[in-house]
């Protein structure tokens, strides 16, 4: 078992359940979050935008993600082609993310440099060949080829 492939296992579901978090927080504190975020907004000069408008949108967003992260990490766990495909469509989305936020540098830099290395990583010949082949349950629990 590789200890990458792990890892981003473990990242992914970290993130499932930072975004199950903030989609939960934004769903019950609604009002609280549409005051945060329309005095943000004044401070930009865009006061004129109405965030309850954007709750829904903000939830079912945080709850797709992180239905996405769940199974991308479960499916990479697994060694399942399907995981490995939804992780890298995830570090695509990073990656976009990084780019279009690269403005703050706090926000963009991360993004970009965890989704490019997770792309990168996932996309190598040797880490797809531990997805393409069978593993016995056995393999799958213990984490190892038993040749």
């Amino acid at each position: 078992m590789r200890v990458g492939i792990t890892l981003i296992s473990v990242f992914l579901l970290f993130m499932f359940s930072v975004s199950a978090f903030t989609a939960f927080s934004i769903l019950l504190a609604g009002d609280q979050f549409a005051k945060a975020f329309r005095e943000e907004m004044e401070k930009y000069g865009a006061g004129d935008v109405n965030p309850e408008d954007f709750i829904p949108l903000a939830v079912a967003v945080g709850f797709a993600f992180s239905l996405a992260y769940l199974i991308a990490g479960i499916g990479l766990l697994t060694r399942r082609e399907w995981g490995r495909k939804l992780a890298i469509l995830i570090a695509i989305i990073h990656v976009i993310y990084g780019i279009m936020a690269v403005a703050i540098p706090e926000v963009g830099v991360p993004n970009l440099l965890i989704g490019g290395a997770i792309l990168l990583y996932l996309r190598r010949k040797d880490v797809r060949a531990e997805f393409v082949q069978e593993m016995t349950i056995e393999e799958r629990v213990l984490g190892r080829r038993l040749d």
